[in-house]
């Protein structure tokens, strides 16, 4: 079987991984009302499993998690960004690539986390949030990694069967082309015999009629 791969696809899929993850400040419109949050898109992870990995990282801050397409984290305990505990509000979009964009607004009791009332809490949350992205990103590449590494693994013991049954199959050939060359030169000494055999009959023939044409005579 025969695989071409156009180049086209070959650079597009190259190019689609030269994705990176930026954080951004921008009011956003959640079951709250508009309030201030952090947008940055996770590149590679599925929905499944931000959402999952989302839930595990309010759950580590013991937080009480609820909700479906807007994620609830009721009481989060982040003390690098605030000493107070924080509500989050997370809820996911997604885009035309590989990429979801996830939005979050931290309610730190009575005003929502930004950077020009917040500064220090504001950059812990954003190396926060591009850890937790960063973290999700590097496992799905390394789960593709190792999907890509079987799928080649496969290929190449495909190849390898190919090979060993062409070796086979060559080898088969050789020696029917070694009978045939045997049976060739059979036959031509056949050949041979059979014309000297023949020839033979021819004389025993003429001495069989003499000697019927020598008993006629006799009787």
């Amino acid at each position: 079987m025969k695989m071409f791969i156009p180049l086209f696809f070959i650079f597009t899929f190259v190019f689609a991984f030269a994705q990176s993850i930026n954080i951004s400040e921008k009011t956003e419109k959640m079951s709250v009302g508009k309030v201030n949050c952090l947008v940055f898109n996770i590149p590679y992870a599925s929905k499944d499993d931000i959402v999952e990995g989302w839930k595990d990282l309010m759950k580590k801050a013991k937080a009480k998690v609820s909700g479906k397409d807007e994620i609830f984290a009721d009481n989060a305990t982040f003390t690098e960004i605030s000493a107070n505990t924080i509500d989050f509000y997370f809820r996911l979009e997604k885009d035309n690539d590989n990429t979801y964009t996830a939005i979050v607004a931290m309610d730190l009791g009575g005003a929502f986390l930004n950077s020009k009332d917040h500064t220090q809490g504001y950059n812990a949350a954003k190396n926060m949030l591009l850890s937790f992205a960063k973290g999700l990103a590097t496992n799905a590449l390394k789960k593709q990694i190792k999907d890509q590494e079987s799928r080649i693994s496969k290929l190449k013991d495909s190849q390898s069967d190919l090979e060993k049954e062409n070796r086979k199959l060559q080898k088969e050939i050789e020696e029917c082309e070694s009978t045939i060359k045997e049976n060739k030169e059979k036959i031509s000494s056949n050949e041979k015999e059979i014309k000297t055999i023949g020839d033979q009959i021819n004389k025993e023939n003429e001495i069989l009629e003499e000697l019927n044409k020598t008993l006629k005579k006799i009787q």
